[in-house]
């Protein structure tokens, strides 16, 4: 189902972390990203970029767009969508590779793979790393 996953998740280098995802939670937010570093947190949501400095400075970049996300997922735009799709277009109309190939999004569809292949089998799981034809499984 598509209610929710949660994972612990540690990275090639060691460094651990931590997914939740969900489709049920009422009531609902907009999709965020949050990550923690040595100097500063960084936090995406909604299109807004929020840095947060160790020594106290804070940065913002971009401005807050709605997504749709939230109450109503069903209320969600389009608009993401519809600018793949045109760059897409223009990007055979110019004999040019498209922002988003087939092969960029495929690093993500592996994660979703390891995380049912988890949910399913109780242990850990590793990722494959589809950047690079080839590319052999990680350990975890």
């Amino acid at each position: 189902s598509e209610d929710f996953v949660v994972a612990g998740l540690r990275f090639a280098d060691g460094t651990p972390g931590s997914l939740f995802a969900s489709t049920a939670s009422h009531p609902g937010r907009t999709e965020e990203i949050i990550l923690h570093y040595e100097k500063a947190s960084v936090r995406l949501q909604s299109n807004l970029l929020e840095i947060s400095w160790q020594d106290g400075r804070n940065e913002t970049v971009g401005a807050a767009a709605a997504s749709g996300a939230g109450a109503d997922p069903m209320a969600f735009t389009s608009d993401w969508h519809r600018m793949m799709i045109e760059d897409f277009d223009t990007a055979l109309r110019e004999d040019r590779p498209p922002k988003a190939t087939g092969r960029s999004v495929l690093p993500v569809h592996a994660l979703i793979e390891a995380l049912e292949a988890s949910g399913r089998s109780g242990r850990r799981e590793a990722v494959r790393d589809t950047r690079e034809e080839g590319a052999e499984w990680r350990t975890g």
